[in-house]
């Protein structure tokens, strides 16, 4: 192997590049939307340095391309300074992330105090990770590298060249996105379903053909994982809801369609994927009655591509935020994440009625791609009242901090990040409140499912 590509692998890293990784390091430890485990901020840290790493090495072959080189004096006195004040940020930043910890586990209702000894691991992990990160990206630029002088054998210069620069850039782009962020995502939806294959306690396969998972659904009882079991399994029976109010009433329809859904058919593009499992639950909910009943409205925790959600937070009234939209006087749609939202604004509300219920700290609801290189509207102006006054937008950093968020979303009690408990039995009483329902009744529905299993 020549000399020359000995060293693209071994060569010591420029100074530009490490300044890079020194400051996207310290900011990815800025304020988040939610507190998250040592081991993930660690591989948030690394992730972020590595980006910040290669904009560091860009610039700095531009600037050598360009002549402007200094002296070697100037280069000694560079290196000793980002030695000494990089060095120490980075550990003062790694050092303070644990205060910060614990500031953002006090907003979310969380004992703040945390472990010393695990955040002392968060720096000697991120660098293990930074540096196998750029031991990668070396090796995908050695391999182009290569590409390109076996390509110049045979085609010209600029061909070969354009080659292996698509292939690197074709590399990159799958790297990112079929590694990096596909295994972040999917480590989120493994984290919400660590356990589910398994069945909590008291909860049984539904008889009730209003149900998912009963033995007239198109949905068996395996396929709903543990999450849906719960929602199905505990529905209360016509009976159990009379003597509740002192009414008569209707067996409930509860459709559920599981991660496991319709395994088999051969589908791998996760698209697709998400495109039948909707339409599996659009089925279920037709089979079960749900569109002969009178009310079907309620959207809890929905994700930005929701585009009746986007047409309304788009049409909002001016100087409404984002995160609590005002949409035509409130008079069908309204959002909500404490129980006085509902009241905003204070008008009156005909039918039909929408409620989206979405906490300001939800990453399920704020995370997209276009964090990359916008500043969001929910940092704008008045936020919600959990997330952070401190926590600001940087270009990249801020999309890699919420999609570790991701992870962390159902790691917080209810009414943050993506736990949504008591809000949906406010929100039904607003939308479709029984002939003399009160305050009251609410409260005594929210103690009676408090004390459920």
């Amino acid at each position: 192997m020549p000399v020359g590509e000995q060293r693209i692998v071994r060569r010591l890293p420029s100074w530009s590049a490490l300044v890079g990784a020194v400051l996207f390091y310290c900011l990815s430890f800025t304020p988040s939307l939610l507190p998250g485990p040592w081991l993930l901020q660690a591989a948030a840290g690394a992730i972020t340095a590595f980006f910040g790493y290669g904009l560091g090495a860009f610039f700095g072959m531009v600037a050598r391309r360009c002549g402007l080189l200094p002296s070697p004096a100037v280069r000694r006195a560079g290196w000793w300074l980002l030695a000494v004040v990089g060095g120490g940020s980075v550990v003062a930043i790694t050092a303070w992330s644990v205060r910060r910890q614990g500031d953002l586990r006090r907003a979310v209702g969380l004992d703040p105090r945390i472990g010393w000894w695990q955040w002392a691991l968060v720096l000697p992990v991120a660098l293990l990770l930074g540096a196998l990160l750029v031991l990668a990206a070396r090796g995908v630029r050695l391999g182009t590298r290569t590409l390109r002088e076996v390509l110049g054998r045979a085609v010209p210069g600029w061909a070969a060249a354009a080659g292996a620069a698509a292939l690197a850039v074709v590399l990159v782009t799958g790297f990112v996105q079929g590694f990096l962020l596909r295994a972040l995502l999917g480590a989120a939806e493994r984290g919400a379903a660590l356990t589910d294959r398994s069945t909590s306690p008291g909860t049984v396969r539904p008889e009730l053909p209003t149900l998912s998972g009963s033995p007239e659904s198109h949905e068996s009882w395996d396929s709903l994982g543990k999450k849906g079991r719960d929602f199905v399994g505990r529905a209360p029976t016509a009976a159990q809801i009379s003597a509740f109010t002192g009414r008569p009433a209707k067996d409930p329809v509860r459709a559920y369609v599981g991660l496991r859904s319709g395994e088999g058919v051969g589908l791998t593009d996760p698209e697709r994927v998400l495109k039948e499992r909707a339409l599996r639950a659009v089925a279920e909910l037709d089979r079960a009655g749900g569109f002969q009943r009178k009310v079907l409205a309620l959207l809890v925790g929905p994700t930005p591509d929701n585009p009746l959600r986007t047409v309304i937070t788009d049409g909002r009234a001016p100087g409404s935020p984002v995160w609590r939209p005002v949409y035509q006087d409130g008079r069908t749609v309204r959002f909500a994440q404490q129980t006085s939202d509902f009241t905003v604004p204070d008008a009156p509300r005909p039918q039909p009625r929408v409620v989206y219920l979405q906490n300001g700290s939800d990453p399920v609801v704020w995370w997209e791609p276009a964090l990359i290189w916008s500043r969001p509207a929910w940092l704008n102006g008045q936020r919600a009242h959990d997330v952070s006054p401190t926590m600001r937008w940087y270009p990249l950093v801020t999309f890699w901090q919420v999609t570790f968020d991701l992870t962390a979303s159902e790691a917080v009690p209810d009414g943050h990040g993506h736990r949504y408990r008591r809000m949906p039995i406010e929100a039904w009483a607003r939308i479709v409140p029984p002939d003399g329902w009160t305050p009251q009744d609410t409260e005594r529905l929210v103690a009676y499912l408090g004390e459920q299993p």
